[in-house]
């Protein structure tokens, strides 16, 4: 199974959806591919706009594969690694062309974010067939997962950014959000991201 995306950071219902395909004794691996761009956020006033001049949260890849690790310590099948190419997309292709004959590749998409028409993926069944490699395309829903799909990478930053820890801890997975010494880390993990006013402004 292949889990392609940005992840900055990841939430609860990524984490879900690839763990949901990890419990399933047919899928060898799930492989979660992160994008190698960065993602920033920025400090908005009381009315949600950008302030110009003030702290912004940078999320690298690096820092995305590290809650990955924290995410996945439990499971030997999820494995996160930080894409090479453009987009993680290309990645999510490549691994069709490893695969045997026979083969099955399953694209893991959330119900909230994509469909079996997601342009981005439009070639992957015609790739597959060609390889003699089967596809299944079923995206993950909330009624499988018991996870609320009104979950964000863009709230996260911005409750990283506020310090709102709470709300940040309600993001993620339920085993890592029961863990006060694990969540505390990956929240002081992204605030290492977080650039001051005073730093930015020469």
């Amino acid at each position: 199974a292949v889990v392609p995306g940005a992840f900055k950071p990841p939430h609860a219902g990524h984490f879900a959806a690839a763990k949901h395909y990890a419990d399933n004794p047919n899928v060898d691996e799930v492989r979660v591919i992160i994008s190698k761009n960065e993602r920033a956020a920025h400090e908005m006033d009381e009315d949600g706009v950008v302030l110009p001049h003030g702290d912004r949260l940078i999320v690298t890849p690096e820092m995305s594969l590290k809650i990955w690790e924290y995410y996945a310590a439990g499971s030997s099948k999820i494995r996160a690694y930080i894409t090479s190419k453009n987009t993680p997309v290309k990645d999510a292709y490549d691994e069709i062309d490893n695969l045997n004959a026979g083969d099955t590749v399953m694209l893991v998409m959330g119900q909230k974010d994509a469909n079996c028409g997601d342009d981005r993926f439009g070639a992957v069944s015609k790739v597959a067939e060609e390889r003699g490699v089967a596809y299944d395309c079923d995206p993950v829903t909330e009624k499988q997962t018991g996870i609320d799909t009104d979950l964000s990478a863009t709230h996260m930053r911005q409750d990283v950014l506020s310090g709102n820890r709470e709300r940040f801890y309600q993001q993620l997975p339920k085993h890592i959000r029961n863990d006060s010494e694990k969540r505390e880390e990956i929240f002081n993990l992204l605030q290492r991201g977080v650039q001051k006013k005073k730093q930015r402004v020469n």
